[in-house]
């Protein structure tokens, strides 16, 4: 059964009662909303409804439903549909450029009211000792980000030095991504121009075929040569389509690309700063370093030499240069896996060397930890 509010609008579309506007009891009820604009939006940009639908992350049922809603309100037609091709009819294309200005205005004041919130929000990003990190964060992070839901932690653990060399990975990335980005939007352009090109070339053959039509010599000839013109006719429209399909992309690419850019900036002053910091440590530690370098010699004189060379092997594949650890919260304090019960027990008994079967570390008890800083 048709609805009260339903049959009222039809009825008074079809009785042209001055107090309803195309069906519609008032002008604020006869508006599109800002998701029908978005829709519409889509389907111009794709023209084709279930690509739109994709975009819009909705059924294409529910995309065409809007349309129909659309149309109803405004009284008009705004989309041109057959079994192959979707266009715009003209009031279409002049409401899609309009919903374009106003879904831009909306786009504008939603980040001015962000800018002006004044609560920490954005990107941060946080260098951290991972034998530190694991017992601090846990206790800052939950209320930092209760406090500030807005705010985007990104935290890297480990030793100043891999720190260094995992941003070094990151920027190659960045630049390589860069690189095919604007390769691909090369590609693009180039594809744009080409179809320019056939359409240039079509519109001759159309421009050659019109002439034709004025000396032919029966009708077969001329519907032979209207049907030319046709085909050159749909051949202008699918590259328009593509060609609005390809620009589609290049805006899409250039704004990853921007994007990027903005990324790879942050992340040079980030190896930057994390370089000048590591100098720093370096130049404030090389005295100390140097003592321990010169008592770690005297005491591998004192180890025998196939454990000497698993210490070293294992040390060398560890990223934060640890080979011994010691187990914090019933876990390993290298990669920070449960160590089980009995296994722990096996270690406080020092009886043999127990590694860890995670990481590879030497599992050593607390107390030993303790005993040598004593």
């Amino acid at each position: 059964m048709i609805g009260t509010d339903k049959r009222r609008r039809v009825h008074a579309a079809a009785t042209g009662r001055p107090e309803y506007v195309n069906g519609w009891k008032n002008r604020t009820e006869a508006m599109l909303t800002i998701k029908q604009m978005r829709y519409l939006v889509a389907i111009a940009d794709q023209l084709h409804f279930r690509r739109a639908a994709e975009i819009m992350h909705v059924s294409q049922p529910t995309i065409s439903g809007q349309l129909r809603d659309m149309e109803l309100k405004l009284g008009a037609q705004l989309v041109e549909r057959s079994r192959s091709n979707v266009l715009m009819t003209p009031l279409g294309k002049e409401i899609v450029d309009r919903a374009r200005i106003i879904l831009a205005e909306i786009e504008e004041i939603n980040d001015l009211a962000m800018r002006g919130q004044g609560s920490l929000s954005g990107t941060f990003r946080l260098g951290i000792l991972s034998t530190l990190g694991p017992y601090l964060l846990p206790h800052i992070l939950p209320s930092l980000h209760e406090k500030y839901p807005d705010l985007r932690l990104y935290i890297r653990e480990g030793m100043p030095d891999a720190q260094v060399q995992d941003l070094e990975d990151e920027i190659a990335g960045l630049e390589t991504r860069l690189s095919n980005l604007k390769e691909e939007v090369g590609n693009l352009e180039k594809a744009v121009t080409q179809k320019n090109n056939e359409i240039v070339d079509a519109q001759g053959l159309i421009k050659k075929y019109e002439d034709q039509q004025k000396n032919v010599r029966n009708n077969r000839e001329f519907d032979s040569l209207s049907k030319e013109i046709e085909y050159q006719n749909l051949e202008i429209e699918l590259c328009n389509k593509k060609i609005r399909e390809f620009n589609v992309q290049i805006e899409e690419k250039r704004t990853v690309i921007t994007e990027s850019d903005t990324s790879l900036g942050e992340r040079k002053s980030d190896l930057d700063n994390k370089k000048k910091e590591l100098d720093e440590i370096v130049t404030d530690t090389k005295k100390e370093e140097e003592g321990l370098y010169k008592k770690s010699e005297k005491i591998e004189i004192l180890i025998e030499e196939r454990l000497l060379t698993a210490y070293k092997r294992i040390r060398s594949n560890a990223r934060n240069g640890l080979a011994v650890v010691s187990i914090q919260r019933d876990a390993c304090g290298g990669c920070f896996n449960q160590i089980p019960p009995q296994r722990q027990l096996d270690i406080k008994s020092r009886k043999k060397i127990i590694v860890c079967e995670y990481c590879g570390r030497i599992l050593v008890d607390d107390e030993i930890i303790q005993e040598s800083y004593l």
